[in-house]
């Protein structure tokens, strides 16, 4: 147990409530009574509510799940999950395929949380959730690049002219065999 008696709040404490936030969900009430249970200070419901907004405790949870629609468990300390891989190094095809398997239920399950948010009317949940939509949709286009035919298509729908493009496809090819 660790106690933070009057001090600003440790990164443990905030850890801490993200794992209660995984198990009991945004229940702030309940998660405050229990970190304050076992030791830490300054973790009232507004402090804890800002905390997951701030670090995007719904999208981590949504990370964490393994498979469409259920919970997410944090991992708990015995059984840490290796750390992901640096972001320049995207993995193997079959990584990049899983990943990408991953991101996409990811995808899915945040719609419907959106979809279950606008039932509720919660318009904070709503916005954080669509925050997280477009960091999963800008990552699944990094794990699932374009064709050939796409980026030509991209690059006529930007006015490029075809000797600017191959010029700029060489320099490139150059710059990744000198590299």
């Amino acid at each position: 147990m660790v106690k933070t008696s009057g001090q600003p709040a440790t990164p443990a404490c905030k850890e801490r409530g993200f794992e209660l936030y995984c198990d009991l969900g945004p229940q702030w009430a309940e998660i405050s009574r229990r970190l304050k249970a076992e030791g830490f200070d300054r973790c009232g419901n507004t402090t804890i509510s800002g905390w997951a907004k701030a670090g995007d405790w719904h999208a981590r949870k949504l990370a964490l799940s393994e498979s469409p629609g259920e919970a997410a468990k944090v991992p708990h300390k015995a059984k840490t999950a290796p750390p992901p891989p640096p972001a320049t190094d995207l993995g193997s095809y079959r990584t990049k395929k899983t990943n990408l398997e991953h991101v996409r239920t990811a995808i899915e399950q945040v719609v419907q949380s959106i979809c279950d948010a606008r039932a509720t009317s919660d318009l904070r949940a709503i916005g954080s959730l669509a925050t997280a939509l477009v960091k999963l949709i800008e990552l699944e286009g990094k794990l699932s690049p374009a064709t050939a035919a796409e980026l030509a298509a991209r690059a006529v729908e930007l006015g490029m002219d075809p000797e600017q493009f191959v010029a700029a496809l060489a320099e490139q090819w150059r710059i990744a065999k000198a590299g």
